[in-house]
């Protein structure tokens, strides 16, 4: 059931549900902060948390609601909440629960007042031997936080707004993109690398490189073989080194770019909004096409 909000009725199902191996239990966050705990034989509700009403999870329009993270014993969720005390200003939010009994273990925040909610999914990663909790945040900052006590180990601001793309992990670089205005300028989107094996505001020493006005705000990079792919809001295919930030090749792969791009079968698969669906393979000067089709046509 739709309560407490005002989203339409065809973005209910906006989050992932996510499934934990080891306890067989699935885990699912509804538009309205209903956070459950659920018996993947039976079906029955084995713990579950009202999070608008215990934690003051903000439900929107747009209805834009992120999915768990399952790490060790812990299932960690994240929205835009306004709370109490020290967190009483709206702030994107992470919430750790002990994923056997729903117990709350650690909240931590970004920025207060963001400019926006949260698209971007959070990945896990061992860097430099440590592990950590990346994401984009609704702040407009990229944030790696200790999954297992919520401390923020760096942040590096990049956009006047919330960052949508899901950052990609590359040994100790964290590379992710955006398509609004940058921090420092006017310049519209950017591409960009900053190693997360050192701490604090990576803004002011941990920037290995940056492309600006490439305009990589829907989709996560991929990389094969040293070599990123990423595509830009305009459905525009840029090949780039990983390591220098050098842009190789670039080819057009629809109108839209909404999907991200796959690997598999030393091949790249990816699709556009308009249903043009591309299948290209990486050569040593850029990539080829080996099929393109139009998926909404008989």
């Amino acid at each position: 059931n739709v309560y407490l909000s005002d989203v339409p009725d065809t973005r209910v199902a906006w989050s992932s549900v996510v499934g934990d191996p080891t306890t067989g239990h699935v885990f699912a966050l509804g538009v309205c902060g209903q956070f459950q705990c659920i018996d993947g034989e039976t079906g029955a509700t084995v713990w579950q948390h009202s999070l608008s009403e215990e934690y003051g999870l903000l439900s929107t329009y747009g209805g834009r609601t992120n999915f768990p993270i399952v790490f060790e014993n812990l299932v960690i969720i994240n929205a835009v909440m306004i709370n109490w005390g020290e967190r009483a200003r709206p702030q994107h939010t992470f919430v750790a629960f002990d994923k056997r009994n729903g117990q709350a273990v650690w909240m931590e925040g970004t920025t207060p007042l963001p400019t926006d909610t949260t698209y971007s999914s959070p990945v896990i990663a061992a860097i430099d031997g440590e592990m950590q909790l990346i994401f984009g945040s609704g702040d407009g900052g990229v944030h790696g936080f200790q999954p297992r006590t919520g401390k923020e180990l760096w942040s590096y601001k990049a956009s006047m707004r919330g960052i949508n793309t899901t950052p990609l992990v590359v040994g100790n670089h964290v590379i992710c993109g955006h398509s609004e205005e940058n921090v420092n300028d006017t310049a519209m989107g950017a591409l960009f690398a900053v190693d997360a094996a050192k701490r604090g505001n990576l803004n002011e020493n941990g920037e290995v490189w940056r492309i600006k006005e490439m305009t990589v705000g829907k989709t996560a990079p991929l990389e094969v073989n040293g070599r990123l792919y990423v595509i830009d809001d305009s459905a525009g295919l840029k090949i780039v080194d990983v390591k220098s930030g050098t842009e190789i090749a670039s080819k057009k792969v629809g109108r839209i770019g909404r999907a991200s791009p796959l690997y598999a079968d030393g091949k790249i698969f990816t699709c556009d909004e308009n249903g043009i669906f591309f299948i290209l393979k990486p050569t040593d000067d850029g990539v080829e096409q080996t099929l393109m089709l139009r998926l909404n046509e008989p």
